[in-house]
């Protein structure tokens, strides 16, 4: 494995960490009361998890193909990015962007 896939994959994997808890985050953020809070700081990263799995994971039965899962990370992502702004992590949320952007046109080119 290339020194560039490697360093990718590990890209990959950071931004799906930081992605759960960015939703997590912004989920605890946006409840007004203690049960709402919990189910969406909880309930978004559960989905997210039970969605990537379904449709995203390397090894899924049911894996999206391009350009599906190119469009369908770019949505996950795109709300998570929001979501960091909407949180007030403004400066993270181009970071986050910026480097998930560069990461799913990255797999998308070198699966082509």
């Amino acid at each position: 494995m290339s020194i560039l896939r490697f360093l990718h994959q590990l890209l990959a994997f950071s931004l799906e960490m930081a992605m759960l808890a960015a939703l997590g985050y912004w989920g605890f953020l946006e409840g007004k009361k203690a049960p709402l809070k919990y189910v969406l700081g909880l309930g978004l990263p559960i989905a997210a998890i039970a969605l990537w799995a379904m449709w995203a994971a390397p090894k899924s039965s049911s894996r999206l193909g391009q350009p599906y899962l190119l469009l369908f990370k770019l949505v996950l992502y795109g709300a998570t990015t929001f979501g960091m702004h909407r949180s007030g992590l403004a400066y993270w949320s181009y970071w986050f962007a910026g480097l998930a952007l560069v990461s799913v046109l990255a797999e998308y080119f070198w699966q082509a």
